[in-house]
């Protein structure tokens, strides 16, 4: 047997919920449908009217049901005004009034049905949020929805990392959207048109991560540069911020053949510069430095300034410490850390130069690019030894011997 509430019971229910704003229409039969619906709220005009307006497409109404004791989450999709000359037939045909005191009629708003849960379990913390099946009754509470209660009735994640918030309507609205923690250790797809915001939503997820999960490390592989910028403010200030930028990063240069080809110039501009400064000789360059460690001291700062002009443009560079180490006359570069100043933030940069020798590594790749299949895999180094053996021997069909011993 269903329980009828009283219009207090009903209305000190919703004001939990949120802001009390109307009832539901005695005006219209309300109508609640697999299909169709026709839920009408009336909305008083000056009380909640004009001081809180509503939008249509994008906001959200509460509505607490006299019977059956149901919390129900809609979207507005309509919104009627009508004049009081109107509503008392007596519409002029000519000479319209222009008497604002005419618009002291109720708005008449249709909603459209999302999801619905019972009281009980909603205030034990145990809302399932179902499909709306259950009826509402005219004179039901109608309520403009908190941030919690939009998120609970739209069945929003309640523990994880903040990647965001609600959007809707053509606005933010000041519901947190979350990630559990937990799907981070599956594999996520995340698809969209471009400029749909991917990106943008994979880089708050970055931060979202190191902000709030201790610990944490996020390892991108960036092709574009679109990662760069994680130590930088957003370009827009955007209210309120969710996530701070990062006050140290780390970056994997590959020094490819390519790449030396292409910044060669600037290296050696950069490297000299170093040099003239340390030496003192303003003719000196790169060439005629016969000191490992200098010679090591220049490259690392240059390879840093070209990465740090490339990717942050106009930015100061400071408290550079090079790590390297000196066999003989060989250097290997292992980190340059730097501080970076750009506008008014400065960060960390660690810059790792990084290359591999394919004669000694080869043997290992289908441990480090884990994209052979098993039997491949262990026959991998045996047909590289034979390819290379067949190499060293300049034998013009070892592509045929190749397949025939494959």
């Amino acid at each position: 047997m269903r329980r009828v509430l009283s219009p207090d019971e009903v209305g000190n229910t919703a004001a939990r919920f949120g802001e009390v704003i109307g009832h539901v229409t005695i005006s219209e039969t309300i109508r609640v449908g697999s299909e169709d619906y026709e839920i009408l709220i009336e909305i008083p005009p000056h009380e909640n009217y004009v001081k809180s307006p509503i939008r249509v497409g994008g906001d959200f109404i509460g509505i607490v049901t006299l019977t059956g004791g149901y919390v129900v989450l809609g979207r507005i999709t309509e919104i009627r005004r009508s004049h009081a000359a109107g509503v008392s037939g007596r519409t002029p045909i000519f000479n319209v009034p222009m008497d604002y005191t005419g618009l002291e009629t109720p708005a008449v708003v249709l909603i459209e049905p999302l999801t619905e849960c019972p009281i009980k379990d909603y205030e034990a913390d145990n809302c399932d949020p179902s499909p709306v099946h259950s009826p509402i009754d005219p004179l039901s509470v109608a309520f403009r929805p908190s941030g919690d209660t939009i998120a609970r009735l739209l069945a929003l994640p309640s523990d994880g990392i903040i990647v965001g918030q609600l959007y809707s309507g053509g606005r933010a609205m000041d519901v947190d959207v979350k990630v559990p923690v937990h799907t981070l250790y599956e594999h996520v797809l995340i698809v969209g048109t471009t400029g749909s915001g991917k990106t943008t939503l994979l880089k708050n997820l970055a931060l979202a991560l190191i902000n709030q999960v201790r610990e944490s490390a996020v390892i991108a592989l960036d092709l574009q540069g679109d990662y760069l910028h994680l130590v930088l403010p957003p370009d827009r200030d955007v209210k309120p911020r969710l996530f701070n930028p990062l006050s140290e990063i780390t970056i994997v240069v590959p020094i490819t053949r390519a790449y030396l080809e292409e910044y060669n110039g600037r290296i050696r501009s950069f490297a000299d510069e170093y040099v003239r400064v340390r030496t003192g000789d303003d003719e000196a360059t790169l060439m005629d430095v016969n000191d490992p460690t200098l010679f090591g001291e220049a490259v690392a700062y240059a390879l840093l300034r070209e990465f740090v002009e490339r990717s942050y443009g106009d930015a100061r560079v400071s408290d550079v410490k090079p790590c390297f180490e000196v066999d003989g006359n060989n250097v290997r570069i292992r980190s340059i850390n730097a501080v970076i100043s750009v506008d008014n933030t400065s960060f960390k940069l660690n810059l790792v130069p990084w290359a591999l020798s394919f004669i000694n590594v080869y043997r290992e790749l289908p441990r480090l690019f884990p994209i052979f299949s098993y039997r491949v895999s262990m026959i991998f180094g045996k047909v590289i030894s034979l390819a290379m053996d067949l190499v060293n021997r300049k034998n013009i069909n070892c592509g045929d011997r190749l397949s025939r011993r494959g």
